[in-house]
């Protein structure tokens, strides 16, 4: 429908929330469509490298939207050799879903947990609305209620009140302190 700035915010949303290779294919696209170079090679990195993990196509499928983001991303960059190796792309997916935190507990910890991110309608972004405890350490345990203030960064694209649940893992290091990890939505299987 050509509304570009409505459709950027919804798959952007979307891209926050599943790491899809065709939302990235999506967003490579529109990027493109509107000269922002820079983040249209980033999407259709994403997209070629996220592409064979997606749940959304049928194999008829796969090889047109695999091939659209490849020549999106050659055109874009010049041609295969300048793109990145799926190892560094790989490593920006997991950045994108890796939140520092300040130093929790001494000595190494992990927990997962659950998130229940929520939207009203009336704000710009999705925050943590609660917190649920689902293994791991019992000293890492306390530390749930600290996951409230991390902003995820997904912007809420409507008016429309909106929750959904993602899990994580809250890791503290000796060295290195604390961070929670939102894993890859096509990695979790199961609620336990």
């Amino acid at each position: 429908m050509s509304n570009l700035e409505e459709a950027e915010r919804y798959l952007r949303a979307s891209w926050k929330l599943t790491q899809d290779g065709v939302v990235a294919g999506h967003l490579c696209h529109l990027y493109k469509r509107i000269h922002k170079i820079g983040l249209a090679i980033e999407m259709c990195r994403m997209a070629v490298y996220r592409m064979p993990l997606s749940g959304q196509l049928a194999l008829s499928e796969y090889k047109t939207e695999m091939d659209a983001a490849q020549k999106n991303l050659d055109h874009l960059t010049g041609g295969a050799a300048k793109s990145k190796n799926a190892g560094e792309v790989a490593e920006e997916a997991i950045r994108e879903r890796t939140f520092k935190l300040p130093r929790l507990l001494r000595g190494t910890e992990s927990a997962e947990f659950f998130v229940l991110v929520a939207s009203d309608g009336k704000s710009k972004a999705f925050k943590v609305e609660d917190v649920k405890f689902i293994r791991g350490s019992d000293k890492a345990k306390t530390f749930g209620k600290e996951l409230k203030s991390i902003d995820f960064n997904v912007p809420a694209p409507s008016d429309v009140p909106t929750r959904f649940v993602r899990r994580g893992m809250l890791n503290c290091y000796e060295n290195n302190g604390c961070s929670f990890v939102l894993l890859d939505p096509t990695s979790v299987h199961s609620l336990n």
